[in-house]
C-alpha cells in the first residue's frame, strides 16, 4: 500500500501508530535507533503530505524485539527491516 493511498483513511482515524522494525543483526542500541529513525522518516513523509496528522501519530520503535518473522536467513531479515502503520477508523469525521 502506498502511503499516499492511505491518506484518506488516515485523515479519518483517531490514532496512527507507526512501528519501525529491524532484524536481529547489530547491537540493541543500534537497532533501537534505526527502528526509531525508520518510524520518524515515515512520520515526516506523512506530515509533508498532510500537516494536520501530527496530533494523532505515535512512533513505536521495535529494535531487537518483536520481529515480524523469524530471522532465519537474509530474506527473512529483509522482511523485518520495515515500517508498519496501524490505524482504525475513527468517528468517520475528520478532526
Amino acid at each position: 500500500l502506498l502511503l499516499r493511498d492511505a491518506l484518506p483513511g488516515l485523515r479519518l482515524t483517531d490514532r496512527i501508530v507507526i512501528a519501525g522494525r529491524t532484524d536481529d543483526l547489530g547491537s540493541v542500541p543500534l537497532n533501537q535507533s534505526l527502528a526509531l529513525a525508520r518510524g520518524l522518516a515515515v512520520r515526516d513523509y506523512l506530515l509533508s503530505l498532510d500537516a494536520a496528522l501530527p496530533a494523532r501519530i505515535s512512533i513505536d520503535a521495535r529494535g531487537r524485539c518483536c520481529y515480524a518473522v523469524a530471522n532465519d536467513d537474509a530474506q527473512a531479515r529483509a522482511q523485518n527491516r520495515r515500517v508498519e502503520i496501524t490505524y482504525s477508523p475513527g468517528s468517520g469525521v475528520a478532526p
